[in-house]
């Protein structure tokens, strides 16, 4: 697992990958996720939408590395726990995949 937390400077293209993987799978999230042990989120559809919604028209910097950083962190703890019905190349149920050569 990918530890991001406290991380002071993310690229463009992190938040861009970040915001398109959770856009792509938003109807696949559970309702809820144990953050670490005794910590968790009832509603994680909802969290993450508010989250991306703070996100979407802030510039990246360093007060919102930290929101990015939960995102990421959420976002590899849901693949970890989906035993491989989703990854980072994954595309929504339904959609076909498509091959890389």
């Amino acid at each position: 697992m990918r530890n991001t937390f406290f991380k002071n400077n993310f690229k463009s293209e992190d938040f861009e990958e970040c915001f398109n993987w959770y856009r792509e799978h938003m109807n696949e999230l559970p309702q809820g996720l144990y953050t670490i042990p005794g910590v968790r989120i009832k509603d994680l559809p909802s969290t993450i939408t508010k989250i991306l919604k703070a996100l979407e028209n802030r510039k990246m910097n360093s007060p919102y590395y930290g929101m990015l950083s939960n995102l990421l962190y959420y976002r590899d703890e849901i693949i970890r726990l989906s035993d491989g019905k989703l990854s980072l190349d994954s595309k929504p149920e339904g959609e076909e995949q498509t091959a890389q050569e």
